[in-house]
């Protein structure tokens, strides 16, 4: 819930961007008015005209610097959901743990007595990713091999898993590269007709299609927990674009590798 939470306020925020950036142009136009004849402090009137300015350049962009940091940050949510998911399911089923990927996990036993309850799953989950080499892995290749470890993997829509490897390199050509193509994004995401040193901009139906894949896949893992415990009330909920793909998948599986 709190994941749902804080990517529907990110949505929200952005949307309320949207609609005070333009309101600022007009505002100008308003104080300029009310301020004709008087005399107003040279360092207001520059202030106003800079934030004008940068408002013109988000709206003739489509907000692609509120775009990507909104998705960059969805990301980051996304994956601390997958952990935070593994963690809890770790403690409701220990038998997860007789899986081969945590019986290969060697820690120092003292350090590991030393440790909290939550603080061993929370090693255990760091060292089964290591171990996976999840870091290696792009898309929702690196969620699925981690949920698949304790029995909640499964199979995922084409067109959300297209949609999350995508977010993946956008997130990251705007991390580490600041929005600048290279060629590991290019050869990646060719459908953006993007040459080495372009920047990248995400419009607004790139975000919303991206950012609708985020739900989808999060309510896909729901599904399988209530799938896994028996229980009613799963999540169909169908996103532009992504029709019946909460109901892809939501049998979870047990990854022998």
């Amino acid at each position: 819930m709190r994941w749902a939470e804080h990517i529907e306020e990110t949505g929200q925020l952005v949307e309320i961007a949207y609609v005070g950036t333009k309101a600022m142009i007009h505002l100008d136009e308003v104080f300029g008015v009310i301020e004709e004849g008087r005399e107003v402090p040279e360092s207001r009137l520059t202030q106003r005209k800079d934030q004008v300015k940068l408002a013109r350049t988000q709206i003739d962009s489509e907000f692609r610097l509120l775009h990507g940091h909104a998705l960059m940050g969805t990301w980051g949510a996304l994956e601390s959901l997958i952990e935070d998911t593994v963690e809890a399911w770790m403690a409701f089923r220990p038998e997860v743990l007789l899986h081969q990927n945590f019986a290969k996990i060697r820690v120092p036993l003292a350090e590991f007595l030393s440790l909290t309850d939550e603080q061993r799953v929370r090693l255990l989950v760091s060292e089964v990713q290591r171990d996976l080499k999840l870091d290696l892995r792009s898309g929702v290749t690196k969620f699925e091999k981690l949920l698949s470890s304790v029995g909640l993997g499964g199979p995922v829509d084409p067109r959300v898993r297209d949609a999350l490897f995508e977010a993946q390199c956008i997130r990251n050509v705007l991390a580490h590269r600041a929005g600048i193509a290279d060629q590991r994004f290019i050869d990646a995401c060719p459908s953006y007709g993007l040459s080495i040193g372009d920047r990248l901009a995400i419009d607004k139906g790139t975000y919303r299609r991206l950012n609708f894949s985020f739900y989808v896949y999060g309510n896909i893992v729901i599904n399988r927990i209530l799938a896994t415990l028996g229980r009613d009330g799963r999540v169909h909920s169908d996103y532009p674009g992504y029709e019946g793909a909460t109901h892809y998948g939501t049998q979870p599986s047990l990854d022998p590798s």
